[in-house]
């Protein structure tokens, strides 16, 4: 059935849901995904001990070698990307925009000061506020 009675909309599957992302939730699976990968890398670390024991007494190959050194790049640049995501968030929430933001709380504060200053050495009289 079309949306609005309008022919020209597509039909919506029943199944069909529209999906809704919330930052908060985005970043709060973000940072699980994060504790997730950090404990994958402590893993990798406890298998590259294993295959340096290993290399010592001769029984490790160069492919175990470079099976461990594969998913470790993997797991690395899956950290690198979850971490640039999450910046871009926190970013994103504290109102930072490319290397600076301005925290307009403060800025209220220091304006209303620099005024109180202001006024005690002027005639106060003459300013608003």
């Amino acid at each position: 059935m079309p949306l609005d009675g309008d022919p020209k909309q597509p039909k919506k599957r029943q199944d069909e849901q529209m999906t809704l992302i919330k930052i908060e939730e985005r970043a709060s699976a973000l940072e699980d995904e994060c504790q997730k990968i950090a404990q994958m890398l402590a893993d990798m670390v406890e298998d590259l001990e294993e295959l340096r024991k290993r290399a010592r007494t001769g029984e490790a190959t160069k492919k175990d070698g470079n099976a461990v050194l594969s998913e470790l790049r993997y797991w690395l640049r899956a950290a690198r990307e979850t971490e640039k995501e999450l910046d871009q968030i926190n970013r994103q929430n504290s109102g930072v925009a490319g290397d600076y933001g301005l925290d307009l709380d403060i800025a209220r504060v220091e304006i209303g000061c620099r005024l109180a200053r202001i006024r005690t050495c002027c005639d106060a009289g003459r300013l608003p506020g």
